[in-house]
């Protein structure tokens, strides 16, 4: 068990699996669902989304967008090899699954639990080696 936790620590998959989730998000908001991404580039976003629908799909725009940047800075860590990540990151992308799953339960951010779960042992491997 601890030789396969080692063996998917030492893996690129964590960032890119995050790269891979936001921008499934952001081009799927804009492929199909464009009244709520042309309410927020042609309107004021902050005035103009009153119905559920564009909220959801202003939301899922959003995200994909803020998870784009933090999947590669994980990607950037991963390949530099950058002794352990910091504390705070397994426990953003925590608040940020949670939040999206009680947002929008119909969505994919169930997709992000094994993503999350993967950072927490890369963090705790990491450490491990890195005291070492």
């Amino acid at each position: 068990m601890t030789h396969l936790v080692f063996s998917l620590v030492e893996q690129r998959w964590i960032g890119r699996s995050i790269i891979v989730f936001a921008l499934i998000h952001i081009l799927l908001n804009i492929i199909f669902l464009q009244k709520g991404s042309k309410a927020v580039v042609i309107h004021n976003p902050f005035d103009n989304i009153t119905s559920f629908s564009i909220e959801v799909e202003s939301f899922l725009l959003f995200l994909g967008l803020l998870l784009f940047p933090i999947g590669l800075f994980i990607d950037w860590a991963e390949k530099n090899l950058v002794p352990p990540l910091p504390r705070f990151l397994p426990w953003l992308l925590t608040a940020l699954t949670i939040f999206g799953i009680i947002m929008v339960p119909n969505s994919s951010f169930y997709l992000m639990t094994p993503v999350v779960i993967g950072l927490f042992c890369k963090q705790k491997v990491d450490t491990i080696c890195y005291n070492w």
